[in-house]
C-alpha cells in the first residue's frame, strides 16, 4: 500500500492554536519504511518551541503507529536526527560530465561529509 501523508504540527496551548507551526510530507511505501520527504517549519517560533524536534518526533510516532520497519529520514541534521536513536548509512555518488564547465559548476555545491564515529 503505498499512500502520501501529511503531517501538521500546531501549538495549542499559545498564541498560535489556530495557524500551523510545521508540516511534513511523508510517504508510506509498500515495502513498509516510512519516509518523512519535506518538513516545513516556522522558523521564528523553532527556538522557543522546538518545533523542528517536535516535527521529527511526530514523523516517528506516525511510522511506529503504522507499524513501518523503519523511519527514513534524509540527510543532514544529523546531531537532531541522532536524539532519536538514527545512525548514518554511507553513501556515495559517481558523476561523469560531458565538459569541465559542468564540473566545476557541481564543485561550488560541494558538501563536506565528516565520517561518524
Amino acid at each position: 500500500f503505498e499512500a502520501w501523508e501529511i503531517i501538521e504540527l500546531s501549538l495549542l496551548k499559545s498564541e498560535y492554536p489556530d495557524k500551523a507551526v510545521g508540516f511534513g510530507i511523508c510517504y508510506r511505501s509498500k515495502t513498509g519504511n516510512y519516509i518523512p520527504m519535506v518538513i516545513g517549519i516556522n522558523y521564528q517560533l523553532n527556538l522557543e518551541y522546538g518545533v523542528y524536534r517536535q516535527m521529527l518526533f511526530q514523523a516517528v510516532r506516525r511510522g511506529q503507529a503504522l507499524g513501518a520497519k523503519k523511519v527514513l529520514f534524509g540527510y543532514g541534521a544529523d546531531i537532531e536526527k541522532s536524539k532519536f536513536g538514527t545512525h548514518m548509512i554511507k553513501k556515495s555518488a559517481y558523476i561523469q560530465a560531458d565538459d569541465n564547465f559542468a564540473m566545476e559548476s557541481l564543485s561550488n555545491y560541494q558538501q563536506v561529509n565528516y565520517e561518524k564515529t
